[in-house]
């Protein structure tokens, strides 16, 4: 059968969910979902704890080894995240949480419990009214197929096959058997030896455990294929590798993924296995980074300029966004082109996009500018001053002050220059013709945001394609040197602060643009960007093993493996115990593990790195 289709056949798990929720909205006419990111969900929890610690019969309460500025950093926010999402994941209501807060003498849990209260019921305000986490997304997709109020051609879908299925969260994982019970037959996809979003509470264990939930519920028997591939895949050195990694692993309640496949006899061998094994996979020790950092550089240019292998072809693996960035840098000083996938940090500590926020920041508050807030306005990229050439225009200022008779210091004048638009006018030197032009940039964006009709994408428009940045910046990052990676990055975050400017004027048609960019000051966290995908075709891309998924290389490297950066054994979710409250709820059981025996890291560090192989 051929024919048109309502939306795309192969999609994600979210993305599904979302659908559903949207058209039970646009059937009760209500308003459309909205997705709540991960540094939305900061700020909120953020305000939710002040207000939390200014309640002092609250913070009398609070457990032992928990202190009231505790609450206040953002590390407690995180676990305090991670608890919150296993919580949603596994339907765990603030109530259930503080009986096993009591039940299992976690007392740190009645805290979570407390907060989970308040964020849900500050979710369930009126300006919050069908916005979603990644995790309550799902379940409440799940809750709205049980109740029936689910598309007419959902309910017509036969079969779902699902991809990389050992990635399953407890929710995703329910949500597949919701859609089930519509009368679809299910095939899951996976392999448990390279599961890498166990951060994310998702279980190696899921897609087996899944599979026999639902064939029993048809009365039906499960069944599980290993694939074996008609053609050797790999070559012998790396099979050998992958071998000695999945084999300090549990089977995860599969184990027939490791059963050596018979390559046909009639079959060839891939290009991969040809050749003397020693090429297939190499591996180097260093005394020092820089050495490492040299090695790689070199080998990167090595395979591009000998072998003909595309930068695209090629990716740096490590085990965290932090050791991506020194990569980055390391590399991109040994003219390698490279970019890491993936945000960094918040848009205001980006320096492109945080510098379109302090200048529409300055240009919309409409209050008086000080020394301070002018000198840094004219330093910014927009107005092109650096030190020199700003001192240049103190003194031009106070000349011509003396010259009128005046007594004004050059800081008072600075500052005075962001009184009205042609307040550098009368300048006539080339500094004072500079700053005339971007004082009237500045009023400009003022005059703008008075029309009512104008939003922030217009503000952030008018204001990048009046300076010179607009033409200058995307053709230097182009270049292969560590200024061109910078302007790169700058150019990327203007890319992502667009982004979130389009996502919210779509999602608030009236908001202003004053709000907006106090919301995206108030941020603390990255936001999921668009901007950091571009020009990727000619660059290594550098990636966490979780950034893998989906993707092939012809080259990979695999960076900074040492001891305590990869594998990191360090125990995580030590204050909240996020992981216990996950764990208990997976098993099932009525008695929590203790410390001594519970959660060891190394599992997901080595699936981490089956992954990367």
């Amino acid at each position: 059968y051929q024919g048109a289709s309502n939306g795309p056949m192969a999609r994600t798990i979210p993305s599904l969910a979302f659908a559903i929720l949207r058209h039970q909205a646009l059937m009760t006419k209500s308003k459309l979902p909205e997705l709540i990111s991960g540094s939305e969900q900061d700020a909120m929890l953020e305000e939710l704890l002040d207000d939390f610690v200014e309640n002092k019969d609250r913070v009398s309460r609070l457990p032992e080894g928990i202190k009231a500025n505790t609450l206040k950093l953002s590390g407690f926010r995180a676990e305090l995240r991670e608890l919150l999402s296993v919580a949603i994941e596994h339907s765990v209501s603030p109530a259930e949480l503080e009986s096993l807060a009591t039940q299992h003498a976690m007392p740190q849990w009645k805290l979570g419990a407390m907060i989970y209260t308040e964020y849900l019921g500050e979710l369930s305000q009126s300006y919050n009214t069908h916005r979603f986490d990644q995790a309550s997304l799902l379940v409440s997709a799940t809750a709205l197929i049980r109740q029936g109020d689910v598309p007419a051609d959902l309910g017509a879908i036969k079969g779902i096959l699902v991809d990389d299925a050992q990635e399953l969260t407890p929710a995703a994982s329910e949500f597949i058997a919701a859609l089930s019970e519509l009368g679809a037959s299910v095939v899951l996809f996976g392999d448990p030896d390279v599961a890498t979003l166990a951060f994310r509470s998702a279980d190696p264990e899921a897609m087996t455990r899944l599979v026999v939930r639902l064939a029993k519920a048809a009365s039906k028997e499960a069944r599980q294929i290993t694939i074996h591939p008609e053609h050797v895949t790999h070559a012998p050195a790396i099979r050998t590798a992958l071998t000695r990694v999945t084999s300090r692993l549990g089977t995860a309640l599969g184990g027939t993924q490791r059963a050596p496949g018979t390559a046909s006899s009639s079959a060839p061998e891939s290009p991969s296995a040809e050749g003397d094994a020693e090429s297939a996979i190499t591996a180097v020790t260093f005394a020092l980074q820089g050495d490492e950092h040299s090695w790689l550089a070199y080998q990167l240019r090595k395979e591009h300029l000998e072998k003909g292998v595309e930068w695209r072809d090629m990716a740096v693996v490590a085990r965290s966004t932090q050791e991506l960035t020194e990569l980055e840098n390391a590399l991109a000083a040994e003219s390698v082109p490279v970019r890491v996938l993936g945000s960094k940090s918040a848009l205001k500590n980006e320096f492109g996009a945080g510098q379109f926020l302090r200048v529409l920041q300055a240009a919309l508050n409409e209050a008086e500018i000080d020394y301070e807030t002018a000198r840094s306005l004219l330093l910014s990229p927009f107005a092109g001053f650096d030190e020199i050439s700003l001192r240049r225009l103190r003194r031009v200022l106070r000349a011509e002050e003396i010259e009128n008779g005046g007594v004004k210091n050059s800081k008072v004048l600075l500052a005075e220059l962001f009184e009205s638009p042609g307040s550098a006018a009368t300048l006539t030197a080339a500094v004072g013709q500079q700053a005339h032009a971007f004082i009237q940039l500045f009023f400009e964006l003022r005059d703008m945001n008075r029309v009512e009709t104008n939003t922030i994408q217009d503000l952030l428009w008018h204001l990048y394609s009046k300076t010179t940045m607009s033409k200058q910046w995307p053709k230097r990052s182009l270049e292969v040197d560590e200024v061109a990676l910078q302007v790169a990055r700058n150019l990327d975050s203007v890319v992502a602060l667009f982004a979130a400017a389009a996502r919210y004027v779509e999602r608030n048609p009236q908001g202003s643009a004053s709000e907006f960019v106090r919301g995206q000051l108030d941020l603390k966290l990255p936001e999921d960007s668009v901007g950091v995908g571009a020009n990727l075709q000619h660059r290594v891309s550098l990636v966490t093993p979780s950034g893998l998924i989906g993707r092939q290389f012809k080259v990979v490297a695999i960076a900074h493996m040492q001891e305590g950066i990869w594998p990191n054994l360090k125990p995580r979710s030590t204050l909240l115990g996020s992981n216990k409250l996950d764990e208990l709820k997976r098993e099932s059981s009525a008695v929590l593990p203790d410390n001594a025996a519970f959660g060891s890291e190394m599992p997901g560090e080595l699936r981490m790195l089956a992954k990367a192989i």
